[in-house]
């Protein structure tokens, strides 16, 4: 029998949650909610995450909702990101080919600040 990604996928998860419930019970830093919800069975393949947490927003993880909620969020295109090593390609030229990396991500950061935020 031949097995697929998913079942390497299984596999992982469930080597996972071992892991983290024998953390979770070793760990007394760990906030009891998020003990609790690392204690708990994975959620199926196939059910829709956002609507998990939307079911766990009102539930006894609401901390870790909005943690689950903040780290959740993904970028719809890779738009964005192009646009960024378009802008950094932009400083970064054959002339400035000794930038340092810090001073690079600052330009990048003054770069993507809007002009209201520049008047003093």
């Amino acid at each position: 029998m031949k097995k697929g990604i998913w079942d390497f996928h299984k596999l992982l998860v469930k080597k996972q949650l071992s892991l983290c419930t024998a953390h979770a019970q070793e760990s007394e830093g760990l906030n009891e909610e998020f003990k609790h919800y690392l204690s708990q069975a994975v959620v199926h393949l196939n059910y829709d995450p956002i609507l998990y947490w939307q079911e766990q927003k009102n539930s006894i993880y609401h901390q870790v909702h909005s943690i689950a909620v903040m780290y959740m969020s993904i970028v719809g295109s890779s738009v964005p990101c192009e646009r960024l090593f378009s802008i950094a390609g932009n400083i970064a030229t054959d002339e400035r080919n000794r930038l340092d990396p810090c001073r690079l991500d600052r330009l990048l950061f003054l770069k993507s600040l809007e002009i209201k935020h520049w008047e003093l």
